[in-house]
């Protein structure tokens, strides 16, 4: 399976550019003889050693620290980083074909989770779960949910939009969560659904641990400062419009009233990854060395009334680099 084409995901990316994580040559360096050095650490300690038996009780930020000492230090590293990465395919179940090898800051298909798709470096990994790919109520029904073309999506695919819907219960899951300190992002547009109309739930191996109401004022706010159409601009094309403009839709026989104050229009339709909350995830063995743990991110009604103006693409989990011993 060939990396998969992501240009609207750089484009989403392009404010956190600087964050990238570098891509390394694995290549190891001439070690220089210095022949007048009055004492000569590690002398009898070779790169292969260091690698193997001394950086893995090492944690991430010390590894890393470890590569800058000296040019024995930093072929230890190149050596753990070759060994650790030539490994992770099989630690993430990624689908590879032809025994391909994984290239860094690329996006690969889980391979057993409906939506699932990872992104490795040398440390960092970064989750990416698409709503799409998962069954909801309603999701197939065309008076409640509609797919659209949208930019800034995931993996560049048409997404679902809500035009108006009651029950909602949305939701993705995840295996292969290995421990650590993560970042949960959403990848969405919130500017037509109204403020704190849903319950947004996050569960780890079935427990909740995090849930707030859904969507915020200030995340609202942030959303139509970068979607909604400003005063003199137009939108030539209308595709931002995925809301009805005027009249009164009936579902079911029941009349729903659509305020028009409330609804903005967009200049386009567009997702945009905003930060949620930060997830800690503790070590267990018996999980840890097996499939990982599973996270769950799960979207219900929080009132009885009808919802809509909502565009979902994903969730995105990153996992934070920080002191973390490996196991």
């Amino acid at each position: 399976m060939e990396p998969l084409d992501n240009e609207n995901n750089k484009e989403n990316n392009n404010s956190d550019s600087s964050k990238k994580s570098r891509i390394f040559e694995f290549k190891l360096k001439p070690v220089k003889v210095k022949e007048n050095f009055e004492y000569k650490y590690f002398n009898k300690l070779t790169d292969v050693l260091i690698a193997f038996n001394l950086l893995p009780f090492l944690n991430e930020n010390e590894v890393k620290t470890s590569g800058c000492l000296d040019i024995k230090f930093y072929n230890a590293f190149i050596r753990f980083c070759e060994d650790r990465y030539g490994s992770l395919n099989l630690l993430y179940n990624i689908n590879l074909n032809n025994n391909q090898s994984i290239n860094q800051d690329e996006l690969y298909e889980q391979k057993d989770d409906k939506g699932h798709y990872i992104k490795l470096g040398i440390f960092s990994v970064e989750h990416y779960s698409l709503f799409a790919d998962n069954n909801w109520n309603w999701k197939e029904d065309k008076r409640y949910w509609n797919k659209i073309v949208a930019k800034n999506t995931i993996l560049n695919r048409e997404i679902y939009n809500l035009i108006m819907v009651c029950w909602v219960d949305v939701n993705q899951t995840i295996t292969h969560v290995f421990y650590g300190k993560y970042k949960l992002y959403l990848n969405h547009c919130v500017c037509n659904i109204a403020k704190l109309s849903l319950k947004l739930k996050v569960f780890l191996d079935n427990q909740l641990i995090f849930e707030t109401q859904y969507p915020t004022q200030e995340q609202k706010n942030l959303c139509r400062d970068r979607h909604a159409l400003k005063d003199g601009e137009e939108n030539n094309d209308n595709r931002g419009q995925v809301l009805p403009r005027r009249g009164t839709p009936f579902f079911r026989g029941l009349r729903i009233p659509y305020r028009a104050r409330h609804k903005v229009e967009l200049r386009e339709n567009r997702v945009d990854k905003d930060f949620i909350t930060e997830i800690e995830v503790p070590y267990d063995e018996k999980i840890d060395k097996d499939k990982g743990h599973a996270i769950t991110v799960r979207f219900d009604h929080n009132n009885g009334d009808w919802k809509q103006g909502w565009m979902i693409d994903a969730f995105i989990l990153e996992k934070v680099l920080g002191n973390m011993n490996y196991k």
